[in-house]
Protein backbone atom coordinates (compact mmCIF):
# COMPACT_ATOMS: atom_id res chain seq x y z
CA UNK A 1 0.00 0.00 0.00
CA UNK A 2 1.04 3.23 -0.89
CA UNK A 3 2.28 5.58 2.10
CA UNK A 4 -0.36 8.00 1.05
CA UNK A 5 -3.49 5.45 1.36
CA UNK A 6 -1.29 4.60 4.70
CA UNK A 7 -2.01 8.25 5.92
CA UNK A 8 -5.41 9.01 4.45
CA UNK A 9 -7.01 5.65 6.41
CA UNK A 10 -5.11 7.06 9.30
CA UNK A 11 -6.82 10.12 9.05
CA UNK A 12 -10.43 8.31 8.17
CA UNK A 13 -9.72 6.35 11.30
CA UNK A 14 -9.22 9.75 13.41
CA UNK A 15 -11.60 11.87 12.24
CA UNK A 16 -14.33 8.58 13.37
CA UNK A 17 -12.67 8.03 16.62
CA UNK A 18 -13.24 11.80 17.36
CA UNK A 19 -16.89 12.19 16.28
CA UNK A 20 -17.62 8.54 18.55
CA UNK A 21 -15.76 10.39 21.82
CA UNK A 22 -18.17 13.91 21.41
CA UNK A 23 -21.14 10.97 21.07
CA UNK A 24 -19.59 8.61 24.18
CA UNK A 25 -18.49 11.69 25.58
CA UNK A 26 -22.22 13.02 26.76
CA UNK A 27 -22.34 10.29 28.79
CA UNK A 28 -19.74 11.87 31.19
CA UNK A 29 -18.61 8.97 32.28
CA UNK A 30 -15.21 7.03 32.75
CA UNK A 31 -14.85 5.55 29.57
CA UNK A 32 -12.28 3.24 27.42
CA UNK A 33 -13.04 1.95 23.93
CA UNK A 34 -10.84 0.75 20.94
CA UNK A 35 -11.85 2.88 17.65
CA UNK A 36 -9.50 0.66 15.76
CA UNK A 37 -11.80 -2.52 16.56
CA UNK A 38 -14.89 -0.72 16.21
CA UNK A 39 -13.50 0.98 12.66
CA UNK A 40 -12.15 -2.92 11.93
CA UNK A 41 -15.68 -4.31 12.50
CA UNK A 42 -17.40 -1.75 10.83
CA UNK A 43 -15.47 -2.22 7.92
CA UNK A 44 -16.10 -6.12 7.66
CA UNK A 45 -20.01 -5.43 7.50
CA UNK A 46 -19.48 -2.50 4.71
CA UNK A 47 -17.31 -5.47 2.52
CA UNK A 48 -20.50 -7.21 2.95
CA UNK A 49 -22.77 -3.80 1.84
CA UNK A 50 -24.46 -3.20 -0.89
CA UNK A 51 -26.52 0.11 -2.03
CA UNK A 52 -27.55 2.55 0.89
CA UNK A 53 -26.30 0.33 3.87
CA UNK A 54 -22.84 1.25 1.82
CA UNK A 55 -22.68 4.86 1.52
CA UNK A 56 -24.19 5.46 5.09
CA UNK A 57 -21.17 2.90 6.42
CA UNK A 58 -18.48 4.98 4.11
CA UNK A 59 -20.03 8.15 5.19
CA UNK A 60 -20.19 7.46 9.11
CA UNK A 61 -16.41 6.29 8.86
CA UNK A 62 -15.60 8.86 6.85
CA UNK A 63 -13.46 6.65 4.19
CA UNK A 64 -11.85 8.60 1.24
CA UNK A 65 -10.42 5.52 -0.45
CA UNK A 66 -12.07 2.66 -3.07
CA UNK A 67 -14.05 0.28 -1.28
CA UNK A 68 -11.22 -2.19 -2.43
CA UNK A 69 -8.30 -0.26 -0.54
CA UNK A 70 -9.74 0.38 2.10
CA UNK A 71 -10.24 -3.61 3.11
CA UNK A 72 -6.13 -3.53 1.59
CA UNK A 73 -5.45 -0.26 4.03
CA UNK A 74 -7.23 -2.34 7.23
CA UNK A 75 -4.46 -5.83 6.41
CA UNK A 76 -1.98 -3.35 5.41
CA UNK A 77 -2.43 -1.95 9.23
CA UNK A 78 -3.17 -4.70 11.21
CA UNK A 79 0.37 -6.13 10.00
CA UNK A 80 2.53 -3.02 10.65
CA UNK A 81 0.83 -2.98 14.34
CA UNK A 82 1.44 -7.05 14.30
CA UNK A 83 5.06 -6.55 13.28
CA UNK A 84 5.40 -3.33 16.32
CA UNK A 85 3.97 -5.27 18.93
CA UNK A 86 6.74 -7.34 20.20
CA UNK A 87 9.63 -5.87 22.29
CA UNK A 88 10.64 -5.66 25.66
CA UNK A 89 7.98 -3.02 26.57
CA UNK A 90 4.86 -3.81 24.86
CA UNK A 91 2.49 -6.53 23.53
CA UNK A 92 -0.54 -5.79 20.77
CA UNK A 93 -2.65 -8.85 19.95
CA UNK A 94 -5.88 -8.69 17.58
CA UNK A 95 -8.18 -11.20 16.07
CA UNK A 96 -11.29 -10.87 13.96
CA UNK A 97 -14.07 -13.58 13.67
CA UNK A 98 -17.39 -13.55 12.34
CA UNK A 99 -20.22 -15.94 13.66
CA UNK A 100 -23.29 -16.87 11.67
CA UNK A 101 -26.50 -17.42 13.22
CA UNK A 102 -29.95 -19.27 12.39
CA UNK A 103 -28.56 -21.22 9.11
CA UNK A 104 -27.23 -17.89 7.52
CA UNK A 105 -24.41 -18.22 4.58
CA UNK A 106 -22.33 -15.82 3.27
CA UNK A 107 -20.84 -15.44 -0.20
CA UNK A 108 -17.97 -16.95 -0.46
CA UNK A 109 -16.30 -13.66 -2.37
CA UNK A 110 -17.20 -12.10 1.25
CA UNK A 111 -15.44 -15.36 2.75
CA UNK A 112 -12.12 -14.96 0.80
CA UNK A 113 -11.73 -11.05 1.50
CA UNK A 114 -12.56 -11.56 4.95
CA UNK A 115 -10.08 -14.42 5.69
CA UNK A 116 -7.55 -12.37 3.66
CA UNK A 117 -7.74 -8.69 4.74
CA UNK A 118 -8.76 -9.52 7.93
CA UNK A 119 -7.28 -12.35 9.22
CA UNK A 120 -11.07 -13.39 10.30
CA UNK A 121 -12.47 -16.86 10.93
CA UNK A 122 -16.64 -16.94 9.98
CA UNK A 123 -18.08 -19.99 12.52
CA UNK A 124 -21.47 -21.18 11.29
CA UNK A 125 -23.83 -21.74 14.22
CA UNK A 126 -24.00 -25.64 14.97
CA UNK A 127 -27.22 -27.32 14.37
CA UNK A 128 -28.71 -27.79 17.49
CA UNK A 129 -26.81 -25.68 19.19
CA UNK A 130 -28.88 -22.82 21.28
CA UNK A 131 -28.03 -19.28 21.90
CA UNK A 132 -27.04 -19.73 25.40
CA UNK A 133 -24.67 -22.21 23.73
CA UNK A 134 -23.30 -19.85 21.34
CA UNK A 135 -23.07 -16.95 23.46
CA UNK A 136 -20.60 -19.05 25.91
CA UNK A 137 -18.44 -19.98 22.57
CA UNK A 138 -18.09 -16.40 21.75
CA UNK A 139 -17.19 -15.12 24.67
CA UNK A 140 -15.17 -17.95 25.36
CA UNK A 141 -13.03 -16.87 22.28
CA UNK A 142 -13.05 -13.03 23.53
CA UNK A 143 -11.39 -14.09 26.54
CA UNK A 144 -8.72 -16.69 24.24
CA UNK A 145 -7.83 -13.62 21.98
CA UNK A 146 -7.38 -11.30 24.97
CA UNK A 147 -5.49 -13.18 27.54
CA UNK A 148 -8.77 -13.65 29.86
CA UNK A 149 -9.09 -9.77 30.26
CA UNK A 150 -12.53 -9.33 28.61
CA UNK A 151 -15.03 -12.20 29.80
CA UNK A 152 -18.47 -12.22 29.49
CA UNK A 153 -18.96 -9.54 27.31
CA UNK A 154 -22.06 -10.61 25.09
CA UNK A 155 -25.11 -10.67 27.89
CA UNK A 156 -27.16 -12.76 25.68
CA UNK A 157 -28.44 -12.66 22.16
CA UNK A 158 -31.45 -12.01 20.33
CA UNK A 159 -33.25 -14.82 18.07
CA UNK A 160 -33.53 -12.50 15.67
CA UNK A 161 -29.41 -12.05 15.27
CA UNK A 162 -28.78 -13.27 11.80
CA UNK A 163 -24.64 -12.59 12.34
CA UNK A 164 -22.61 -11.33 15.30
CA UNK A 165 -18.94 -9.35 13.89
CA UNK A 166 -16.69 -9.56 16.88
CA UNK A 167 -12.65 -7.68 16.61
CA UNK A 168 -10.87 -7.83 19.88
CA UNK A 169 -7.61 -6.73 20.91
CA UNK A 170 -5.13 -7.06 24.07
CA UNK A 171 -2.52 -4.70 25.28
CA UNK A 172 0.07 -5.06 27.82
CA UNK A 173 2.87 -2.24 27.75
CA UNK A 174 5.13 -1.22 30.03
CA UNK A 175 6.38 2.90 30.81
CA UNK A 176 8.57 4.22 29.10
CA UNK A 177 9.37 6.31 31.95
CA UNK A 178 8.51 4.16 34.79
CA UNK A 179 7.42 6.06 38.18
CA UNK A 180 9.29 5.67 41.36
CA UNK A 181 7.08 4.35 44.48
CA UNK A 182 9.07 7.05 46.66
CA UNK A 183 7.20 9.51 44.56
CA UNK A 184 3.37 7.98 45.34
CA UNK A 185 1.47 10.28 47.49
CA UNK A 186 -2.29 9.57 48.54
CA UNK A 187 -4.39 12.60 47.59
CA UNK A 188 -8.04 13.42 46.99
CA UNK A 189 -10.10 11.71 43.82
CA UNK A 190 -13.36 13.09 43.09
CA UNK A 191 -15.69 10.90 42.12
CA UNK A 192 -18.66 12.89 41.44
CA UNK A 193 -18.79 17.13 42.39
CA UNK A 194 -20.29 15.87 45.89
CA UNK A 195 -17.99 12.77 46.77
CA UNK A 196 -14.35 12.57 46.83
CA UNK A 197 -12.24 9.44 48.10
CA UNK A 198 -8.36 9.20 49.10
CA UNK A 199 -6.63 7.49 47.01
CA UNK A 200 -2.53 6.67 45.99
CA UNK A 201 -1.38 8.70 42.89
CA UNK A 202 2.32 8.69 40.78
CA UNK A 203 3.96 11.41 39.96
CA UNK A 204 7.27 12.20 38.02
CA UNK A 205 8.63 15.05 36.96
CA UNK A 206 10.37 14.97 33.68
CA UNK A 207 10.72 16.86 30.09
CA UNK A 208 8.25 14.68 27.82
CA UNK A 209 7.80 15.57 24.23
Amino acid sequence: MKEKEFKILSMCNNRFALDLLAKLWASRTNLLYSPYNIAAVCSMAYAGAHENTEKQIAKSMHFELEKERIHHAFSTLAMFLSHRAFDDRRQILTANAIWLLSGRTVHEDFRTLISKEYGARIVEQKEGDSLTELRKEINDWISDKTNGMIRDMIGQLSSGLLLVIVSAIYFQGNWANTFSRKNATKETFHITATADVTVPMMKQSRRFR
